[in-house]
């Protein structure tokens, strides 16, 4: 364990102190003389991480002295927080008042006494920070002198400015490979006579990447109608050839086919798996298709598959990439093998590259030429590498040549490939530290989710918001929790610009994944420094140290000895501060749950993260019992979960800050009318379906919980709006309302009330059964329409009244018109929104037989679905009109005739045409579409 991850700890731990100084709890701050202490404390912080960070080699090498002061560091967390719900509990007006309440019980756990509870006196605290003194001297003489040195020089390696900086682009090699052909003289692919091609080599050579340049390519897309991407994950923990985890042999086929689009899902679904492999064969052989399976990791998974795919002669080609040449072989293809001298790497010349990158130049290495050459020979055995390359690259970047630990450095290049990674992470400050190896939590290949990483970063208290970049726009009115969020997105960025996770989404930044070697750093560095441990039960073990936090696999075979339980797989339960569970939420009829997961979690008392992901709970409920013990939880997540009720004990949990019901969509959940009293509650997710538990049938209450930043999922006919509209920091709102006017009336209220408090920031409302043939309800469809708050709208229902010019908000970035009945044509109108990406038109929305869609008009617009529009006949689109249009559906529009010839000239990536008629599938098939573009027919 390291002296950083203590250091780490200690700073994390300190800023939540200094929160919890200035902040309330439960409406009562915490006493004068306890502030004091905590101050007094605060004041020492630079002295204890200067004193950590000190003593030779890079601060304390005693392994067992880092995990006292890291267990300390959380003691004095815990007691703090025990302290400031016992103060409240001390405030109610009796004893049975108290005893009644839930912050008496949450005051009184853990307890040693059995006499009445009483508040966190203050000798309790001075123990702990006489604990801390003790720490502070056992090496402060002895390292007293390079205390001083070392405190002053570790600023900059400590805290780099990164900020500002901006990535260099690399230029696109001139040299590109096409892999399954050649380019003829008429620019056109001229295919060669393999089947497919093999890209294999180690990992982080490029594989994946120079699959995927060949994959997008103008003249690969021109010349393959259908395409299909499949990744068959694994676990790579000892980069072997296991194939544990790795996607079904059907997974596979049904994705290729799904991919096509020229299948429907259900029938895919309904298929038997001979009868997949068959009708793919078929499907190859008479189209030209592309497929690409990235990361085949076992012969065993090419052999289940392999009849599907038709040999040479055909128009279809097979792109594989792997690391085993076992594999490679079986395959049966061209070989196309990737090495640090490989004919396809990227950074062949890795010196230039890396003076490019760092923007160094050799007069910069006059002084010192030995290190030079020491330097360009030691980048040389990571030819091919481009994330190592990349990786290094960051490190010098910014950085002045005399100011660099040479010797680590090489010493860390001539570790291939890890001690590479180890150079990245050993370069992150502080406060990123623990937020990087928090993503070694997750599975391996999992797309993780932005928003989840922030909630479950936050209720660790991992985020310290005087982080915020200096050229960050804020609000001087944004509350504590908005500048929270800006930071998180700080520090994701801040790791993307180092390469050290990889960005699924740059724009939104919606999910994030960890490459396959830089998660093994996660790995190792998490168990090294206590950080985290995985517990998979495929291959289930005891943990070896005391981490604060797990990470449960749930697989689909578990081994029982009949005497394992939880606790002897965690013998430190009250030390763990979050607990993860990941289960299969694609195969719950197939799920089991470990036995010795069979008892509750009553000894995870101090926990703050609990997320369940993909588990069944119909298989084991017993995992949910005394659960309400968990008082400290501020974070607790079911998505994609099986629970059909709502443990009625969750009202227990008055730090919670984040609730998470997003459970699987199959899945229709009874939730107890508690939720109200969660006070603290700040992200409140509602699942797709649910229903009041409310003995009386009421409606769930929520009016208690005036803190909620984000409401998504509210369904106005199941849950009181009483209340909402004086919500003060609403920042996020989804919400349902169903045919009944009052319902319609408070939930827009509550959209237009949050827009006034200036935090709202995305707003969606879905109406349905919204029939306007009365005055009341067309004076709400003008508001509705008006409201300036609302980026996503759909309305269900006869309108009446046509579309007025002027009358609708310029915020709308997606509408959906179900039944509305229009009989002027909405689309200019509705062309005249600067900022509509999607728009849906169904179920009878028009009425007359033809839409005009003028110049200029749509000039955002992506996605265009018109569905069951029974009149339709005629369809115009002027040239300058829809731009970027990218999917176009057509549905059950029976009487329109063609489409417009300007479509041609539009760049569409998927055309769907779903139960058209026959004639006008015909004419579809037979327009002269770009070769690039998807066409789905169903």
């Amino acid at each position: 364990m390291s002296a950083f991850a203590a250091a780490s700890v200690v700073w994390m731990v300190f800023s939540r102190l200094e929160y919890l100084r200035r902040q309330t709890l439960f409406g009562v701050k915490l006493e004068d003389q306890l502030r004091n202490k905590v101050e007094q404390l605060l004041s020492e912080r630079s002295e204890i991480e200067r004193f950590l960070l000190g003593g030779g080699g890079g601060g304390i090498n005693n392994n067992n002295l880092n995990k006292k002061v890291i267990q300390l560091a959380y003691d004095i967390e815990n007691a703090i927080e025990c302290h400031a719900a016992a103060v409240a509990a001390a405030a109610a007006s009796d004893l049975s008042k108290k005893k009644n309440s839930k912050i008496w019980y949450c005051c009184s756990k853990g307890r040693t006494s059995t006499s009445t509870p009483l508040p966190l006196n203050d000798h309790d605290l001075l123990i702990i920070t006489k604990k801390i003194d003790e720490l502070k001297n056992i090496k402060a003489e002895a390292a007293a002198d390079e205390l001083h040195d070392r405190s002053s020089s570790s600023s900059s390696s400590i805290f780099p400015r990164w900020e500002g900086r901006h990535r260099l682009r690399e230029k696109k090699h001139e040299e590109f490979v096409l892999l399954v052909g050649n380019i003829g003289e008429d620019g056109k692919l001229i295919l060669l006579d393999w089947p497919g091609v093999a890209i294999t080599g180690e990992a982080g050579v490029g594989k994946t990447t120079q699959a995927h340049k060949a994959y997008v390519n103008p003249i690969i897309q021109d010349y393959f109608r259908y395409r299909a991407w499949v990744c068959v994950t694994h676990d790579d923990d000892d980069h072997d050839q296991k194939v544990k985890g790795s996607i079904s042999a059907r997974g596979i086929l049904e994705s290729i086919l799904d991919s096509f689009g020229h299948h429907k899902k259900e029938l895919i679904m309904k298929m038997e798996t001979m009868e997949l492999i068959e009708t793919l064969y078929t499907f190859m052989r008479e189209n030209r298709c592309l497929i690409v399976l990235d990361d085949v990791c076992s012969t065993d998974v090419w052999e289940s598959i392999q009849f599907a795919f038709p040999k040479a002669p055909s128009f279809s080609r097979i792109i594989i990439t792997t690391r085993s040449l076992d594999v490679a072989h079986h395959f049966k293809g061209r070989i196309h093998q990737m090495s640090p001298t490989g004919t396809v790497s990227k950074f062949r010349k890795n010196w230039h590259f890396f003076k490019r990158f760092t923007r160094l130049q050799d007069e910069d290495f006059l002084d010192d030429p030995e290190i030079k050459d020491r330097l360009a020979d030691a980048l040389s055995q990571y030819n091919g590498f481009p994330l190592a390359i990349r990786v290094v690259a960051n490190y010098f970047r910014g950085k002045r040549i005399g100011n660099i630990d040479w010797d680590n450095v090489l010493h860390n290049l001539d570790q291939r490939p890890s001690g590479i990674f180890a150079i990245g992470y050993d370069e992150l400050p502080l406060h990123l530290k623990p937020c990087f190896l928090y993503l070694g939590l997750f599975p391996p290949d999992q797309l993780i989710s932005v928003e989840k990483l922030y909630l479950m970063w936050r209720a660790e208290g991992l985020i310290i918001k005087d982080h915020v970049s200096t050229g960050t726009t804020i609000s001087s009115s944004s509350s504590h929790s908005e500048k929270l969020m800006v930071t998180a997105k700080k520090y994701l960025s801040n790791l993307a610009d180092r390469y050290l996770i990889l960005n699924v989404d740059f724009g939104a930044m919606n999910s994030c994944q960890l490459h396959n070697l830089i998660r093994d750093l996660c790995m190792s560095q998490g168990k090294e420094d206590g950080f985290f441990e995985i517990i998979d039960f495929e291959n289930a073990s005891p943990l070896t140290t005391t981490s604060h936090r797990v990470a449960i696999y749930l697989n689909d075979h578990y081994v029982y000895d009949g005497e394992n339980l939880i606790s002897s797989y965690i013998p430190e339960a009250k030390l763990i501060r979050s607990l993860l569970f990941f289960g299969n939420k694609n195969k719950f009829e197939s799920a089991h749950w470990p036995l010795e997961l069979a008892h509750d979690l009553k000894d995870f008392e101090w926990t703050r993260v609990l997320d369940f992901d993909g588990v069944d709970f119909r298989v084991n409920k017993l995992i949910l019992k005394s659960i309400d013990k968990l008082i400290y939880l501020r974070y607790l997540g079911f998505r994609g979960c099986y629970l059909e009720e709502l443990m009625l004990s969750c009202s227990n949990f008055l730090y919670l800050e984040t609730l998470d019901l997003r459970v699987n969509t199959y899945c229709k959940m009874t939730i107890p009318n508690v939720l109200w009293k969660l006070s603290n509650l700040l992200h409140l997710y509602f699942p797709t379906e649910f229903r009041s538990g409310d003995p009386q049938n009421n409606k769930l209450r929520l009016a208690g919980l005036t803190r909620l930043e984000t409401l998504e999922n509210f369904h106005a006919g199941i849950c009181e709006t009483d209340g909402l509209e004086q919500l003060e920091h609403l920042q996020i709102f989804t919400g349902t309302a169903d045919g009944n006017t009052m319902d319609f009336k408070n939930i827009i209220d509550i959209i237009i009330n949050a827009r006034k408090k200036k935090h709202l920031s995305h707003s969606s409302l879905i109406l349905k059964k919204f029939d306007c043939y009365s005055k009341e309800r067309q004076t709400l469809l003008v508001k509705v329409l008006s409201c300036n708050a609302i980026q996503y709208l759909h309305l269900e229902g006869h309108l009446k009244s046509e579309l007025k010019r002027g009358r609708i908000a310029q915020r709308f970035t997606e509408m959906v018109f179900h039944g509305s009945e229009f009989r002027e044509d909405p689309m200019p109108i509705l062309g005249t929104l600067p900022n509509l990406r999607t728009l849906i038109l169904c179920n009878d929305a028009f009425v007359g037989n033809k839409i005009d869609c003028p110049e200029s008009s749509f000039k955002k617009l992506r996605n265009l679905t018109l569905t069951s529009l029974p009149d339709l006949r005629y369809w115009v689109l002027a040239k300058s009109s829809m731009p970027h249009l990218s999917v176009l559906t057509i549905e059950q529009c029976d009487k329109l005739n063609d489409l417009p010839g300007e479509l041609m000239e539009i760049s569409l990536d998927e055309l769907k045409i779903v139960s058209m008629p026959e004639d006008f599938e015909n004419y579809v098939r037979h327009k002269t579409w770009k070769m690039s573009m998807k066409l789905s027919i169903y």
